[in-house]
């Protein structure tokens, strides 16, 4: 059998090739709008992008002039102990992490005035925070080069703030309040780490820091970050800090540009 040719009418035709040119044009101009939308989104983008690192340049800009009021504020105080304290850069000395497991204060110099009693107290101290292998984590310096003890120039403060019992490590409170907790309301803490009960008295409790008072403090990984990495300090590493607590200095309010901008690019 022969098959036979069966022919399309001349307007099914057109239809069919008009559908066809129809699609063909309008994924063209699909393509053609994504690449314009891309474009456009590429364009889009790069204007933010610009307007963050402008931002940015701001910001820096703003942190460095409040970076020269704080230390402008701290300068009479840095005056009359910065270079008593910085010479204890010297004590920074390894020692054994695993010998390390309660809490370990003594003071080098016990200073004068009413003893902190409080974290929550306005007060401001100068610190020095190293590792078992000697490695400063933090302190109260800026360090151009660790051998030289010239190099030590005044940075910050710690000032204790409202939120100070969530900014401080267990440890460090404990050891400048000499309760637990950093509170006056807390259990007494004897020098020798134990805490004291109704039944066993401390023989020698441990009072606050006072002014001009130098305490070194021994801390177990417990009372410091525990089992977990916090910046340069290892997990489970205990610390030992050197503080000098001095006159309280108040530091300036940062303007509203600083804290309004530094929420903007940072809480996002």
């Amino acid at each position: 059998m022969i098959a036979t040719e069966t022919k399309t009418s001349r307007g099914t035709r057109i239809a069919v090739i008009a559908i066809a040119a129809l699609m063909v044009f309008s994924t063209g101009a699909l393509f053609i709008s994504m690449a314009l939308g891309s474009n456009n989104q590429d364009k889009i983008d790069d204007i933010l992008l610009a307007e963050r690192r402008e931002k940015e340049a701001r910001l820096d800009e703003l942190l460095a002039a409040y970076g020269d009021e704080l230390a402008a504020a701290a300068d009479e105080t840095n005056e009359l102990y910065f270079e008593t304290f910085a010479k204890y850069r010297a004590n920074v000395r390894s020692f054994v992490a695993a010998n390390v497991s309660e809490l370990q204060v003594r003071d080098l110099v016990v200073g004068t005035g009413d003893p902190l009693t409080d974290i929550n107290d306005l007060n401001s101290i100068l610190y020095i925070g190293w590792l078992g292998d000697e490695t400063v984590f933090d302190s109260s310096f800026e360090i151009s080069d660790p051998n030289d003890l010239n190099a030590w120039r005044t940075a910050t403060r710690v000032r204790f703030p409202t939120m100070a019992t969530v900014d401080f490590i267990t440890g460090f409170k404990e050891g400048l309040i000499g309760r637990v907790g950093g509170f006056a309301t807390g259990a007494r803490i004897c020098t020798s780490g134990r805490i004291e009960t109704d039944d066993n008295a401390c023989s020698t409790p441990l009072d606050g820091l006072r002014v001009g008072g130098v305490r070194e403090i021994t801390i177990p990984f417990q009372k410091a970050y525990g089992e977990t990495a916090f910046g340069n300090i290892p997990a489970m590493a205990p610390l030992k800090f050197i503080v000098m607590r001095v006159p309280y200095v108040e530091e300036p309010e940062p303007s509203d540009e600083l804290y309004e901008l530094y929420m903007e690019i940072y809480s996002q």
